[in-house]
């Protein structure tokens, strides 16, 4: 790409890091940035001083994949320099040195070769058990703390109710509202704790809701009791080797607590024998009480009153064997790939056939993916804005764990107001990363429409200007 020749002026800003009195350097935009440009800055007297800012190329080279599949292309990387050329060095500094990688996905790809899949280490986890235990444990006692005593007190409130009172109606919606919110905090709880479980399916964000994997997902769960053997088959688990490690994970994570719900779905269903109003109804719940009782996988759980977790291991097929994978990149797989471990191409609009993902970051492996026929767009900025975002985390946990509240309580403002786009308000790390990308493509635009994320924005560049720059 050839330099550009574009006269620029960037501000420089003071800022205390841990004492040290370090200079930040203020976020410069797309209008006002070329490669190669001649910049004037002011110093701390207040001289201006003119220098020649060096191309970004080299900067966003050094993040693309270098070999494999997603190894940009020529007309690719070029592109993918014109599209990222506008990031600050600084930030893109911060990004190489922490080993961020940008690939391309073309639509036959294999997935698995793209280096952002994580086989689940089954031995490990079976190893790690007994810790799993002990802290699920004590996040059991803190919830059942909190919530033991709100469910006794609209229990008491229901009783004596007749199912069609409309107060009753409005109790059991409350109590259903206490059930969402302990699941909810089960799953933040066993996330924060390394524990590689979650509920069954735990109530979806707006996010995770518009995705079509996870709906079809949710949509097999259903309000009343599930058997385990369900439940596997909900996590792929389709054969008898595989359900016997899945039920086996299932013991493991749950033990007593798995054995009372079990029990509890036994009772409930000779409760139904015994209740029977008609002969064929009483053998045919005898014959489902009589296969349970041979087969443990098969008694209904209330997953949801019992607390139950399952494992976040979901079984994909692979080159004829069994691939292992939690449930971020079981749906990334299944997104990418269309319902199959090759790349689709992009979604017809008429047909619906094939992939709606553009591009995605991979938090866990410092890695993104752009699709082929988005690397000329604003999709890769919107990309590396969630990259940033987490170097930003990654590099300075004091700066960042002052900066997330104020991110939230933003958005949340934002998700019921308005924004720069539909999609900024679907979590707050989307909120951000649009934020990202609408800085740099135009940032008059988004102060205008939303202050607050221009704000967020702009300091956040900036701080990845300064941690990049040190």
């Amino acid at each position: 790409m050839a330099d550009g020749t574009v006269s620029t002026v960037r501000k420089v800003s003071e800022s205390t890091n841990g004492g040290n009195g370090s200079t930040s350097v203020a976020p410069s935009t797309a209008a006002n940035r070329a490669t190669g440009a001649s910049e004037v800055r002011a110093t701390e007297a207040g001289d201006q001083v003119q220098f020649t800012q060096p191309s970004n190329d080299h900067l966003v080279e050094q993040l693309f994949e270098t070999q494999g599949p997603g190894k940009p292309n020529a007309t690719e990387a070029a592109q993918l320099q014109k599209s990222l050329g506008v990031v600050d060095a600084g930030a893109l500094q911060l990004l190489a040195r922490q080993g961020t990688r940008i690939g391309v996905v073309n639509p036959g790809e294999n997935m698995y070769q793209m280096g952002v899949l994580r086989e689940v280490d089954l031995q490990q986890m079976q190893q790690n058990m007994p810790g799993y235990q002990a802290r699920m444990a004590e996040l059991d006692q803190q919830l059942d703390a909190k919530y033991k005593p709100l469910f006794a007190d609209m229990q008491k409130r229901i009783k004596g109710l007749s199912p069609d009172d409309p107060l009753r109606v409005q109790f059991d919606l409350q109590l259903a509202q206490l059930q969402g919110d302990r699941t909810y905090e089960l799953s933040q709880g066993l996330e924060a704790a390394g524990i590689p479980a979650r509920p069954l399916l735990p109530p979806l964000s707006a996010k995770e809701a518009s995705n079509s994997q996870l709906a079809q997902m949710a949509s097999q769960v259903t309000e009343g009791p599930l058997p385990t053997a369900a439940m596997g088959d909900i996590h792929g688990a389709n054969t008898p080797e595989r359900l016997k490690e899945f039920e086996g994970l299932m013991q493991g994570l749950n033990g007593e607590r798995l054995t009372a719900a079990r029990q509890e779905g036994l009772e409930s269903m000779r409760a139904r024998v015994a209740s029977a109003k008609t002969p064929e109804d009483k053998a045919r719940f005898q014959g489902y009480l009589d296969a349970a009782l041979k087969d443990p996988t098969q008694i209904p759980i209330d997953h949801r009153a019992s607390n139950i977790v399952v494992p976040n291991v979901h079984y994909v097929d692979k080159d004829g064997g069994t691939s292992r994978l939690n449930l971020h990149d079981r749906v990334s797989l299944n997104n990418w790939g269309d319902g199959t471990n090759q790349a689709a191409p992009q979604v017809n609009p008429q047909t619906g056939e094939g992939s709606v993902l553009r591009g995605q970051y991979f938090e866990d492996v410092n890695r993104l993916l752009v699709r082929d026929t988005m690397v000329g767009t604003e999709t890769p900025v919107h990309e590396v804005g969630h990259a940033i975002e987490g170097a930003v985390q990654r590099a300075d946990a004091k700066y960042y764990a002052d900066f997330e509240p104020r991110l939230m309580q933003a958005y949340e403002t934002a998700r019921n107001g308005s924004t720069v786009s539909a999609y900024a308000q679907a979590s707050p790390r989307e909120y951000i990363a649009e934020g990202v990308s609408h800085y740099y493509e135009d940032p008059k635009a988004l102060k205008a429409t939303d202050p607050a994320l221009y704000a967020l924005t702009q300091e956040l560049i900036a701080k990845a200007n300064q941690l990049g720059s040190q």
